[in-house]
């Protein structure tokens, strides 16, 4: 029968650590693309430029 102990431990090599991860998953990056994005990096560049946005009071 196994203990509180012995299940702790083998829960624990189970775990995912940066030692024991694929090294690729560690480099990968993620490129979002698509028209929200887009639209989404002009509205900012909109933000940047103006220095007070006029909104709608709510």
């Amino acid at each position: 029968m196994s203990t509180t102990a012995d299940r702790r431990a083998a829960a624990a090599a189970k775990c995912l650590t940066l030692d024991n991860m694929n090294p690729n998953i560690k480099v990968m990056e993620y490129a979002v693309r698509g028209p929200l994005v887009i639209r989404a990096g002009e509205i900012e560049k909109e933000l940047q430029s103006v220095s007070r946005q006029a909104y709608r009071p709510i």
